[in-house]
Order: structure tokens, then C-alpha cells, then sequence
């Protein structure tokens, strides 16, 4: 079986996956999240917030079944699957003009979309609960352009 979740990390951040890269492993979990989130079907993930934000033992195991494959796979995303991959791109650009490097950005927003989602639900909550898992991400201005970014998504499915 072929799998798609090494490609989609190259295409979303321009470079090979490295399994022994702990940022990677966090990368690829916060990428396929957000990516399954905006609408593309990766896989049959199911995720917990994890200390890092969301996670999938199921999507780990993935990866370890596809990084056992030789074959490597040419993507070829439709326009919906592209706009979906820019949208990430974009974000990640948010962050980083906000000085988030690209781990801390997919963490954060990811965390903020778990949370929204799955536990908290009201927004002005949202960053009180974040807050309290992850006092590191203090930055108030930081967490509302990253809540901001989540509201985008829920609206447009999209972030343009």
C-alpha cells in the first residue's frame, strides 16, 4: 500500500521527512493534522493533544510502514489539494513574521484547533485553557494572531 504522508510533508515544508529529526516527528504530526483538518483524507488518524499538540499513534505507525517503502511517490495534488497545501504554507509564513519557527507555529496552531474543537469550544476560553497545558506560548498578541488563523479555517475551510 502507498501512502501519501512523506510526499505531503516535502510538499508543505520543502524537504525530506528524517525520522531521527524530533522537529520533523513533530512536523509531520502537526501537518497531517491541520491538512486532514482543512479537508484532505490522509489516512484514518485519530488524534489526542499530546504535550506537543496533536497526536496519532496510528499516524506513526503509518510512517514507519511507509518509510519501509522504496518506491517513491510523484504527487499530484488537484487544485483543491493545492490551495489546502498553500493555506499551510501561508500560515507557516504567519508565523514566522510573528518569530514562530515553523515547529512552534504548527504546534500552536494546532494546539489552538485541538482545543477549539475538541475540548473547549468558546474562543475567549481557548487561550485561558492554552495558557494553562502550555505556559510557554505566553505571547498574548502571538495567540490571537494564531486564534485568528483557526477562526479563518473553521469559516473558509481554507486560510488566504
Amino acid at each position: 500500500m502507498h501512502c501519501i504522508i512523506l510526499p505531503m510533508f516535502k510538499e508543505v515544508y520543502g524537504y525530506e521527512y528524517d525520522d531521527a529529526s524530533e522537529d520533523d516527528r513533530i512536523l509531520i504530526q502537526k501537518s497531517t493534522y491541520l491538512l486532514e483538518c482543512m479537508g484532505l483524507d490522509l489516512g484514518d488518524f485519530y488524534f489526542l493533544l499530546g504535550k506537543k499538540g496533536p497526536y496519532s499513534l496510528d499516524l506513526k505507525n503509518s510512517i514507519k510502514e511507509e518509510l519501509k517503502e522504496t518506491e517513491s511517490i510523484v504527487l499530484s495534488l488537484s487544485e483543491y489539494a493545492q490551495d489546502i497545501v498553500n493555506s499551510v504554507k501561508k500560515i507557516l509564513e504567519e508565523g514566522n513574521g510573528l518569530g514562530l519557527n515553523p515547529r512552534d507555529c504548527m504546534e500552536l496552531v494546532c494546539s489552538i484547533h485541538f482545543l477549539k474543537h475538541n475540548i473547549t469550544r468558546e474562543n475567549e476560553n481557548v487561550l485561558v485553557d492554552l495558557k494553562k497545558i502550555k505556559s510557554y506560548f505566553a505571547a498574548d498578541a502571538t495567540n490571537n494572531a494564531m486564534l485568528n488563523i483557526v477562526s479563518t479555517i473553521d469559516k473558509k475551510g481554507l486560510y488566504a
